[in-house]
């Protein structure tokens, strides 16, 4: 739960103003978590909420900048990236199940996923915290 709160009061401080540096700084306290070697599965998930969140977070404030047309040209962008996502969701699952013989019992299999989920989003956060930018 520490490592959970942690990883939140940094979220927190960022939720108006995600940038690339802050989710830098969100990495850094993520690899610090990990490297601890302690309830490695808690940081991976823990990081996959705050991935998720920032997404939300991002997309909402893009939107809010947008005319209407570019409000529903990202929309379909949005619903096409969410295919996407649960396809890649479902190999990173795949992928796990042939390293880690143990699938949802197994802790090294949960980190991995929420690790590879993360990665995921946090990539469509950076391309939609890059637009934002601009804008400004």
């Amino acid at each position: 739960m520490k490592k959970l709160a942690c990883l939140l009061i940094l979220c927190s401080l960022n939720i108006n103003s995600q940038t690339l540096k802050s989710l830098q700084a969100e990495a850094d306290a993520y690899q610090k978590c990990l490297d601890k070697g302690e309830n490695m599965k808690g940081c991976a998930e823990d990081y996959y909420t705050l991935a998720d969140h920032h997404l939300n977070t991002v997309y909402k404030k893009l939107m809010a900048k947008l005319t209407g047309a570019e409000k529903l040209q990202l929309k379909e962008e949005q619903r096409k990236w969410l295919k996407k996502r649960d396809n890649e969701f479902k190999k990173i699952h795949r992928e796990a199940n042939e390293v880690f013989d143990c699938g949802y019992m197994c802790q090294d299999y949960l980190m991995t996923v929420a690790n590879n989920e993360a990665g995921f989003v946090l990539e469509r956060v950076k391309v939609l915290i890059k637009r934002l930018e601009k804008l400004k």
